[in-house]
């Protein structure tokens, strides 16, 4: 941790001067505008660094003077900071072309800082923010377009986004989490196959030569251990080729609307995966869905962005066929039920939140019910794959070892009896 000396402006307009503790200089900074402070000057205590990073109260970030080292892609962190910062910057009373400066100064994508550029230019011509951003549909999807679109109606802009990050955030928490759970089988799984193409391909050639030297009868198991290796060596290459063919093949068809219709229905019947993963689209459906009923959004228009961001063509063609019996004056928690794909717990919230006219409560309330449900299961899943993964490539290796060891077992019982 650093300490960092900084002058800020906050929401009642009075200049602030402190020190916060923070990892980097990006990191008090984030901190900083979090609290709703407009940081004027922020200076590394231990560098000494009298020249600082100030960021210009006016026109632009010329007086930002720190190298970054950007990166191309845009990330979803590049985007929920984005989010984050304009809503703190935007409630604090900054104005909008002003607050865009500042992110400009620290954004750490290449693309987005090009991108944000022109959208600052957009607005200063006279644009809205949502028009601005309708030219970048792959960065700024439907859903971002819908919540800014209303945020700049309603005069509650900041609100609108602060809702853009808090879903944002729930979206990556849930996705890095899933990641975090299958790193360590992964490696698992890749260090011990990685030993076993070894054990066949390099050290059983040694043990068969010198197994066939003494002439003697081989066990049926040793026998088929030597054949595997010998076809393995010769067919290595080729196996490799036919996988990466097969993949690149099904990569392909996946692109196509009837092959990704096969393939997501073929998932959501593997077991423990299907079930998995209908936990994390009635989740994403319900957030996605509350966060827009919240916003304004009307239930039809709502369903149909929903419908964009499951990610699975099994539920965008059921919430499609939902979004047609409400469109004809049908409760939602009718077509919901009917579908089959939603559990009955969220059908009954839903249904007690249009009786009671708080739906999109309902919805948010059902998510993070559904966020702490995934959270236990990755935790039950990962406790259970990670021994299991052990028990069978600790059982592969050892019916590899007992093979070469079973004939040398035949020679000593011959030799002893000899």
């Amino acid at each position: 941790m650093e300490a960092f000396s900084y002058t800020a402006r906050g929401k009642d307009g009075k200049i602030q001067k402190g020190v916060i503790q923070a990892d980097t200089k990006e990191a008090a900074l984030a901190s900083l505008m979090a609290r709703g402070l407009l940081v004027t000057s922020l200076e590394d205590n231990k560098k000494g660094d009298k020249a600082s990073d100030t960021l210009l109260r006016g026109g632009g970030a010329a007086g930002f003077k720190k190298k970054r080292r950007l990166h191309h892609a845009i990330t979803a962190q590049d985007m929920m900071m984005f989010s984050r910062q304009l809503a703190t910057m935007l409630e604090a009373g900054v104005t909008l072309i002003k607050a865009l400066n500042v992110i400009l100064a620290q954004v750490d994508s290449k693309r987005l800082l090009k991108i944000l550029k022109d959208v600052k230019k957009e607005i200063e011509s006279g644009k809205t923010l949502q028009n601005a951003m309708s030219k970048y549909p792959k960065v700024f999807t439907t859903f971002w377009l819908n919540l800014v679109e209303i945020g700049e109606a309603s005069g509650h802009l900041a609100q609108s986004l602060n809702e853009i990050a808090i879903f944002l955030e729930g979206t990556h928490k849930v996705r890095e989490k899933i990641i975090s759970a299958l790193i360590y089988p992964a490696i698992l799984v890749t260090v011990a196959i990685g030993a076993i193409l070894i054990f066949v391909t390099k050290i059983v050639p040694i043990f068969a030569g010198i197994l066939t030297s003494f002439q003697i009868e081989l066990p049926a198991l040793t026998k088929g251990v030597i054949w595997f290796s010998q076809f393995l060596n010769q067919t290595l290459f080729y196996v490799f080729a036919v996988l990466l063919a097969s993949f690149a093949l099904l990569t392909k068809a996946i692109q196509t609307p009837k092959g990704k219709f096969l393939f997501d229905r073929f998932v959501l019947k593997i077991p423990i995966v299907g079930d998995f993963l209908e936990l994390v689209y009635c989740e994403r459906m319900a957030s996605s869905l509350g966060t827009l009923l919240q916003s304004g959004v009307s239930i039809l228009h709502a369903l149909d962005i929903a419908e964009k961001t499951m990610g699975n063509s099994i539920y965008q063609i059921a919430l499609q066929q939902v979004k047609e019996q409400v469109r004809q004056g049908k409760s939602f928690s009718i077509p919901l039920e009917r579908s089959g794909l939603f559990p009955p717990v969220l059908v009954q919230m839903v249904s007690v939140g249009e009786e009671v006219g708080e739906l999109d409560k309902m919805l948010l309330r059902f998510s993070t019910y559904y966020k702490e449900k995934m959270e236990m299961t990755i935790s039950r899943l990962t406790s259970l794959i990670e021994p299991a993964i052990l028990i069978i490539m600790g059982g592969v290796i050892s019916i590899l070892v007992i093979s070469m060891f079973l004939p040398i077992f035949k020679l000593t019982q011959i030799g002893s009896g000899g």
